[in-house]
């Protein structure tokens, strides 16, 4: 089964609500996300995602929830429009939590489909495709993940997104190995998280970190980043780095910079100092010359 959230613009402001038709409400703190069950339909069509792995011990479980009963749930998101009479510039940012305390929720499948006030569907304005298709490569029990995305969709105005979540797999967090087709070897999946951030927003967007990798070796690290107003709401998100200028990120910590040439422009109700940052690593088939 997958999960499908919906996300509405509030008319009044910039800000997002969240609603929906639901068999569940999902509590966060004070915001009630609405979580909606529709059947499975299987893998979502053109999606890239991790290696396939093989397994020792414990065998994964595709599922909904975790043998613990936990999930990987959408817990904030938010959008800004930039709109244009022929193209929308939208940017988004979505925050993600594993609530499994035993298993990490891997290789998977996050779709987001933009959507107009009648209800129909806006398509993306380059490739026209109906959804924009992510995958979370992996979520450590209790972690949360962020996705930050800027899309040019057809001039039509952005009232909504809806986020679906397929199923994980859920993977034992004591014996977390995976094989590597491209290098027939075992890696010990790590988490990775990003610290003491520091923006900066003048004539180009520029962020600094701390990354910390649980890998036992250097791999290859995407950087994205989630803008906050002033209240704290999401006000959207970016990918930092593409698969030809990524982090060679060694185990242990380092201090990074990034100035991303692709990102367009900050959205102006963001409070930079508030951004965020996350990391996910671009597969340990990615070539050699990422940026250090």
């Amino acid at each position: 089964m997958a999960v499908i959230w919906t996300f509405v613009r509030r008319a009044v402001d910039d800000a997002v609500a969240v609603t929906g038709v639901g068999l569940a409400v999902l509590v966060v703190g004070a915001t009630a996300v609405v979580a909606a069950t529709v059947p499975d339909s299987g893998p979502v069509p053109g999606a890239t995602g991790a290696p396939v792995p093989s397994w020792s011990g414990v065998a994964p479980v595709t599922a909904a929830q975790a043998p613990d009963g936990g999930v990987l749930r959408v817990v904030e998101q938010g959008f800004t429009l930039d709109p244009d009479p022929r193209v929308d510039h939208v940017t988004y940012g979505l925050l993600l939590e594993n609530t499994s305390r035993e298993r990490i929720a891997y290789a998977v499948a996050v779709t987001v489909r933009a959507v107009d006030a009648a209800g129909g569907t806006v398509r993306q304005r380059f490739g026209r495709e109906d959804v924009a298709r992510h995958t979370v490569y992996a979520v450590f029990p209790g972690q949360r993940f962020g996705i930050g995305v800027e899309e040019w969709l057809d001039g039509r105005g952005v009232a909504a997104l809806t986020v679906t979540v397929e199923p994980p797999t859920w993977v034992p967090v004591d014996q977390p190995l995976q094989r590597d087709p491209g290098r027939l070897r075992v890696i010990r999946l790590g988490p990775l998280a990003a610290g003491e951030v520091r923006a900066i927003a003048g004539s180009r967007f520029s962020v600094s970190f701390n990354a910390s990798s649980g890998f036992e070796e250097r791999i290859p690290v995407g950087v994205a980043v989630l803008w906050r107003d002033g209240a704290g709401r999401i006000v959207g998100g970016a990918a930092a780095t593409d698969a030809t200028r990524c982090l060679d990120v060694a185990p242990g910590q380092g201090r990074f910079s990034v100035e991303p040439d692709r990102i367009r422009s900050v959205p102006a109700g963001a409070d930079v100092a508030r951004t965020e940052v996350f990391l996910a690593p671009f597969g340990v088939n990615q070539p050699n010359g990422c940026l250090r």
